[in-house]
């Protein structure tokens, strides 16, 4: 769509696939068809096995895995229907590779994972590019979130980190190609780590 507003913010638990879908509906009467859809809502908390909590595996599934899912199927028949769109999900490193006491937060971004790859081969036939992005340590505030004292807000380790504007630069990367290329995973650090 040619229109677009910096002013339209639209709020809802992507955990909840009604409030999700809702959602999505609003934004396509205030704008237009979805044309793209990034997925990046995620939360963390780790533990080593032995003494995580189930229901914060739980918590982390419902955010980062169902509402990836959520989203992505709230604005799929629309960009089917007109045989175009872009479809982008922010999973992480830890969706590629495991890291102790990270199990349950590592299991949500594998998820994402899976389930981009099988969109995919879903609807990329349908003219619909799927790409999922895996980024490692961005500086958000999901460090101060977390239930653990890592790359806390003023610390060295946080300022070594990629910004949220590295990010967004990568993911416009992949809009920018033509559409006859894709980036189907992008796995990438800030150049403080590696791993």
């Amino acid at each position: 769509s040619d229109v677009c507003s910096s002013d339209l913010a639209i709020v809802a638990d992507v955990a909840d696939w009604a409030a999700t879908e809702r959602a999505a509906r609003e934004a396509e009467r205030a704008l237009g068809p979805l044309d793209i859809v990034v997925a990046n809502a995620g939360i963390g908390i780790i533990g080593e096995v032995v003494d995580a909590d189930p229901e914060a595996w739980r918590r982390m599934m419902d955010v980062n895995y169902l509402g990836t899912a959520h989203i992505v199927k709230a604005a799929l028949p629309g960009m089917i229907a007109r045989g175009r769109g872009d479809v982008i999900a922010i999973a992480s490193a830890g969706g590629t590779k495991g890291y102790p006491a990270w199990s349950g937060y590592c299991a949500t971004k594998w998820a994402v994972v899976g389930f981009m790859d099988c969109l995919a081969q879903e609807v990329t036939a349908k003219g619909i590019r799927v790409c999922t992005l895996c980024p490692g340590g961005i500086d958000t505030p999901f460090w101060d979130d977390l239930n653990a004292e890592v790359n806390r807000s003023g610390t060295e380790s946080r300022a070594s980190l990629m910004r949220p504007e590295d990010v967004a630069e990568t993911l416009m990367l992949q809009l920018r190609l033509p559409r006859s290329v894709l980036l189907k995973r992008t796995l990438f650090f800030p150049t403080s780590e590696w791993h």
